[in-house]
């Protein structure tokens, strides 16, 4: 029965901007793979919004990306939001930063994150990498094979699907599905209209 007050909507978009400290995302605490995809939600540009708003048809489509990193229990760990140009690859430190990872025993992708240079940073880290290096990949280092190596060389001799199996690389399935849960339940585009806000509205909904 109380009466609260609300905050006017100007009140409400200046202070979305300002850092969210207290409503940060759990970390790992505790040895664990980490599964890391993205994908695409719908934004309104200015040309768009102005569009839209007088009857007519827009040409240019305006997306975010938003990268996430699950935990086993499919909780999301972490999190970083970039424009469409970005490449997922950019986005694998920082995810890797925030998700604890002195805790990550392994990290699952799909082969967009395929890179020699991705590999040898998760080696560095002492983390084991589950990427499928593409169909036309090759042995760099017969004598001393990387990770990397150690895959494709698994793969040409039995199969993609016996490195599938041995890797239980279906445990992938689960960024899926947080993607599918986070779309069902809030939709497929970010509401805020300014970068800054856009990137809090995705922290929300993580």
């Amino acid at each position: 029965g109380k009466i609260l007050p609300i905050p006017e909507f100007s009140r409400l978009s200046k202070r979305a901007a300002q850092a969210l400290s207290s409503l940060a995302l759990p970390s790992l605490q505790e040895p664990a793979h980490l599964v890391i995809d993205s994908t695409g939600l719908k934004v309104f540009g200015e040309k768009e919004w102005l569009q839209t708003k007088h009857g007519k048809q827009y040409v240019r489509k305006v997306w975010r990306k938003l990268h996430i990193g699950v935990e086993a229990g499919g909780y999301i760990v972490a999190r970083v939001l970039t424009d469409h140009h970005t490449d997922d690859r950019a986005c694998v430190e920082a995810i890797l930063e925030q998700s604890n990872s002195s805790y990550i025993t392994e990290m699952l992708a799909d082969g967009g994150y395929d890179s020699h240079k991705i590999y040898e940073e998760l080696e560095k880290k002492k983390i084991n990498p589950v990427i499928p290096p593409p169909n036309q990949a090759v042995i760099n280092n017969a004598a001393n094979p990387s990770k990397r190596d150690q895959a494709v060389k698994y793969i040409q001799e039995k199969s993609y699907w016996a490195w599938y199996s041995k890797n239980n690389v279906g445990r992938r399935n689960r960024v899926e599905n947080t993607f599918y849960r986070i779309k069902t339940i809030f939709g497929r585009k970010l509401h805020s209209r300014t970068i800054p806000n856009q990137d809090v509205e995705s922290q929300f909904l993580c």
